[in-house]
């Protein structure tokens, strides 16, 4: 019979290179899953602070990059108004850049959010102007 020395360290070692793997994988996931928590939340403040702005007479754009500008490293990339004073939308689009930098992948996320005066016809409106929509990332409000 053939001696089995060191197969136990053999098997060891690879059930550790196992759970190294799983455990990066799992950090690699979180970290998206966080950027992506992230970049819907201040998608949804920016739609928001527009529409508050553009509701007491102002311009919504501006207020929207003055409420991203605050949640560094979140940059505004799109913004638009779409309706009168009575029944509008702002849209705003957010990206966020992901912590974990993995080869292939995003290095960034964004998402679309949508605020306004509630009307669901209005927020169709906002999409046919084309204002892009991250699945999952839309809201009105």
């Amino acid at each position: 019979m053939k001696e089995q020395r060191g197969s136990g360290t053999l098997l060891l070692c690879g059930v550790g290179v196992i759970l190294l793997v799983l455990t990066w994988v799992g950090a690699v996931g979180g970290a998206y899953a966080i950027a992506l928590h992230r970049v819907r939340g201040a998608a949804d403040r920016a739609a928001l602070a527009g529409a508050v702005a553009y509701a007491s007479g102002y311009p919504p754009c501006p207020a929207a990059r003055r409420q991203v500008a605050a949640e560094a490293p979140a940059a505004l990339t799109g913004c638009r108004e779409v309706g009168d004073l009575h029944r509008y939308v702002i849209s705003a689009e957010v990206q966020w850049p992901v912590a974990t930098r993995v080869p292939g992948m995003p290095r960034s996320l964004s998402a679309v959010a949508h605020a306004g005066s509630g009307e669901a016809s209005v927020a169709r409106a906002a999409r046919a102007a084309g204002a892009a929509a991250v699945p999952g990332a839309d809201r009105a409000g």
